[in-house]
């Protein structure tokens, strides 16, 4: 990314967290954020380049996390295009996608009483399924699959600090 002046800014550490939703992304952005990550969660991907740009301006903003999944709009068709461009950037971008589970997922769900993002009209099964499917093109540009099936939220928390 070029500054408003055409000179590259200092090289940013960028990591995109995404994934299953109940698979521990809250957790595993505040561990990034207690680590000294700035975060930003649940980010349209239309604004992660204009927003990457202004915080380049701020030597204060080398590591940045944010969580990009499919609670934002066209997620699922835009993100891997995103990831492509930042790569290509002089940045040093990762990619970490966690899962769980189908039943692990649908007992949080239950346990938390949240609405699925895909939910609606589809049985919480059926909601996992299809956003399964959906992130299906967005896994395989992963860094990093993180299966939290086992995890308790400590131990995610040690997980994604030991992956930094």
């Amino acid at each position: 990314m070029m500054s408003q002046s055409g000179q590259c800014s200092q090289k940013m550490s960028i990591l995109i967290l995404t994934g299953m939703s109940g698979s521990g992304k809250s957790v595993a952005i505040r561990a990034l954020e207690d680590e000294g990550w700035y975060c930003v969660d649940n980010l349209p991907v239309q604004v992660v380049e204009p927003l990457l740009q202004s915080l380049q301006e701020f030597s204060a903003y080398q590591r940045v996390a944010l969580t990009i999944d499919l609670r934002a709009p066209l997620c699922s068709t835009l993100l891997p295009a995103l990831i492509a461009s930042l790569r290509s950037s002089n940045h040093d971008v990762r990619v970490f996608y966690l899962e769980a589970n189908d039943a692990i997922l649908i007992r949080r769900y239950g346990e938390t009483r949240r609405v699925h993002p895909q939910g609606g009209e589809h049985t919480l099964h059926q909601a996992v399924l299809l956003e399964r499917q959906l992130l299906s093109s967005i896994r395989e540009l992963a860094n990093e699959i993180i299966d939290t099936s086992n995890d308790t939220p400590r131990d995610l928390r040690l997980r994604i600090r030991r992956l930094l």
